[in-house]
């Protein structure tokens, strides 16, 4: 939420390892294209974005745990113009740190997780159509919820 609008699905896919108390993925996460109604035209959003994520696990009870998760997401945020004078489309980069609470419950050989939390913008753009203003302005910080399918192969 507060990353293309105020809520935004998104599909997220990672890969990674983990032991007892901690665990450490690589993964994207795409956001569904939005779009804003601007004056006489519209403007179509997107983001795309690699990440890495580390969680602990400061409480575990069995297969079911609590973990505080941090890392950072690198990607590309797209606007694009139509209905305009001069119909543009940029991409621009886009950081964040993402902060997570979550809880799950690893049993082989699937497993879930319910995260919620927020991502801290480090690199913010805003698009903006020549005279009629900003299209879409950043928030400095997002919040996230999560449901994440997890498969676990044993080692």
């Amino acid at each position: 939420m507060g990353v293309l609008r105020s809520a935004s699905p998104a599909a997220v896919a990672d890969s990674g390892i983990a032991g007892p108390r901690w665990r450490m993925s690589i993964g994207a996460l795409w956001a569904a294209p939005q779009t804003i109604t601007l004056g006489p035209g519209t403007v179509r959003q997107g983001l795309i974005s690699g990440f890495s994520r580390t969680c602990f696990a400061p409480w575990t009870s069995g297969s079911l745990r609590i973990d505080v998760c941090s890392g950072a997401a690198f990607g590309l945020m797209t606007g694009e113009g139509h209905g305009y004078s001069r119909n543009e489309r940029r991409t621009e980069p886009w950081v964040a740190i993402p902060f997570e609470l979550a809880f799950a419950g690893f049993r082989s050989p699937v497993g879930w997780e319910l995260s919620g939390g927020g991502l801290g913008m480090l690199r913010r753009r805003d698009f903006s159509i020549d005279g009629l203003g900003v299209g879409y302005r950043s928030s400095p910080v997002a919040a996230t919820l999560t449901l994440r399918v997890v498969g676990l192969l044993p080692l």
